[in-house]
């Protein structure tokens, strides 16, 4: 989807770019579940697990579980995912294109382990989607429908001074 972010899609042929170009299509993904379900909840865990879901099984075949999970039992505010889950696991999945019904269930259900290795690394997974550097390719565009959901990230050096003046405080306290 180079295109959808205005690149060429000879910008995969660049490593640093083709990893920005996954990174902005992964957020990207984020808001279109939120777009499209109000019970998914941006920024949540919830989010990103179908982001990453939307990968795993393609954007077509996520969609067409969540509508196969609502049209089931409905959609459970802010846990959407393991709606998902459930219903591949009391159906063992349903096949999409040239994947398995057991192929999907494994996608599926495999999110979860995903997320615990990212967990592992870094607790910081939730949080809304983020502007990212502009890659050798270039600057980008984020679609007009998502760009709002977009933020920047806070600059280091505020977070510096933010936590200089936060310990100052709390020195100032204790000798009070």
């Amino acid at each position: 989807m180079p295109p959808l972010f205005g690149y060429d899609p000879a910008a995969r042929a660049d490593p640093e770019s083709n990893i920005a170009i996954g990174v902005l299509e992964y957020e990207l993904e984020a808001v279109l579940w939120s777009l499209d379900y109000p019970q998914v909840k941006l920024g949540t865990p919830d989010s990103w697990k179908l982001a990453r879901l939307a990968f795993a099984i393609g954007r077509g075949g996520s969609r067409t579980l969540a509508s196969l999970a609502m049209a089931n039992g409905g959609l459970t505010d802010g846990d959407v995912y393991h709606d998902l889950v459930s219903y591949v696991l009391a159906t063992g999945g349903v096949p999409l294109g040239s994947q398995s019904a057991s192929k999907v269930q494994q996608r599926v259900v495999d999110i979860d382990r995903q997320w615990a290795i990212g967990q592992a690394v870094s607790s910081s997974l939730s949080g809304p989607p983020m502007y990212i550097p502009d890659p050798p390719a270039g600057p980008y565009t984020i679609p007009a429908a998502a760009a709002p959901y977009f933020v920047k990230p806070i600059p280091v050096t505020i977070l510096l001074i933010g936590g200089g003046l936060l310990l100052a405080y709390l020195l100032y306290q204790r000798r009070a």
